[in-house]
């Protein structure tokens, strides 16, 4: 089919030609014009047709326009091919931020250093450390205070304060009021059992409470005042048991009946040491919870002092035990070195101490 004069002809046929021959020549391979090709002649002059030839030029549709506006025109109403492509001037608001930009330069200096070597010694052993001595100096003739030398303790303390006259008195006297009939014999010894009971925590609070005061063997009235507040052992509504009372009960118990007993020379008149202590224990029990307000028992007030004001109330630091300091903290290499570079003066204090400690046993 082919047009001539924008009118569609008949068929026709036109017979495969062809192709020009290879190009031989530069020329022939460069030229810019299509080859002359017996096809080219036909299409451009169809059979059938008288000059002059009109070749039939389509011209394309246009694309149909947009329905709506994608740009910021300045007629946004309009939409007309005039309309499309002309965009509304707005004002160009440009800003600019200054970033400051850090360059940090680094120096590398390669030095050789030389590292000696760590000598090789034998591991670090408790029979080798400076505590060493103590299996031999101390009461227990171990490194550790066992049970056998904490039972000697009590009933030392214990002996020296059944020693007072005024202290067996006063239980006996406080047993009077014992519903149950129970003799001074077995009275005083209920009072042994419970104080033997709780004697590592009553140790542990006389060290903690007598280390806040110049002589860690003596308890003065401050740290006495302490404790009596941590526990809650003063009571305003209480017949026997107020302010006063405490403080007489200290009174009393650090009152020496002998000045000529060995004992004056380390006593200190203004403290407790620890039997006059274990006294005040049983004397404060006995006016908190004896003389019938809890109890008529000797040794369960004793119990119900120690289950209600000192043990759970006290803080954790009064309660500690010895040996577990020895285990935690002192027993180490660390200490033991430390101990070594000043051994002398080490060595000092611990001869003073013992002095100290002689009128205790």
């Amino acid at each position: 089919m082919y047009y001539n004069s924008g009118n569609v002809m008949d068929e026709a046929e036109v017979p495969p030609v062809w192709p020009p021959a290879r190009p031989t020549t530069v020329p022939l391979a460069l030229q810019q014009s299509m080859p002359l090709a017996q096809v080219l002649d036909i299409m451009s002059r169809p059979p059938g047709s008288a000059p002059p030839f009109v070749p039939w030029k389509p011209v394309p549709r246009l694309v149909p326009l947009p329905g709506s506006h994608t740009l910021t025109v300045s007629r946004p109403e309009q939409l007309d091919a005039a309309a499309y492509g002309r965009l509304r001037p707005d004002n160009l608001q440009l800003a600019i931020t200054a970033q400051a930009i850090m360059k940090s330069q680094t120096t590398v200096t390669e030095e050789t250093v030389a590292v000696q070597l760590a000598e090789e010694r034998e591991p670090w052993a408790l029979p080798s450390s400076i505590f060493k001595a103590r299996v031999k100096e101390s009461d227990a003739r171990a490194f550790y205070d066992g049970g056998a030398t904490v039972d000697k303790m009590f009933e030392r303390d214990w002996q020296r304060a059944c020693g007072k006259e005024k202290f067996t008195s006063m239980l006996a006297r406080e047993n009077k009021g014992n519903a149950a009939g129970k003799s001074d014999k077995q009275a005083m010894q209920d009072v042994h059992d419970m104080l033997k009971k709780h004697y590592q925590a009553f140790y542990s609070v006389f060290v903690y409470y007598a280390a806040g005061g110049n002589d860690p063997y003596h308890m003065p009235l401050n740290a006495y005042s302490s404790l009596l507040d941590d526990a809650g052992i003063p009571d305003p509504e209480s017949l026997s048991c107020k302010r006063s009372d405490c403080d007489t009960i200290f009174i009393v118990c650090n009152f020496q009946p002998d000045k000529n007993s060995p004992d004056v020379a380390v006593n200190d008149e203004h403290a407790l040491m620890r039997f006059e202590f274990m006294e005040a224990v049983v004397r404060l029990a006995l006016a908190k919870y004896g003389k019938g307000q809890a109890t008529d028992d000797l040794g369960i007030a004793v119990e119900l002092l120690f289950e209600r004001n000192l043990l759970p109330r006290l803080p954790p630091m009064a309660m500690l035990v010895s040996n577990d300091f020895r285990t935690e903290r002192l027993y180490t290499e660390e200490v033991d070195l430390l101990f070594k570079q000043h051994q002398v003066w080490v060595w000092v204090c611990v001869r003073a101490s013992m002095l100290s400690c002689l009128a205790w046993h």
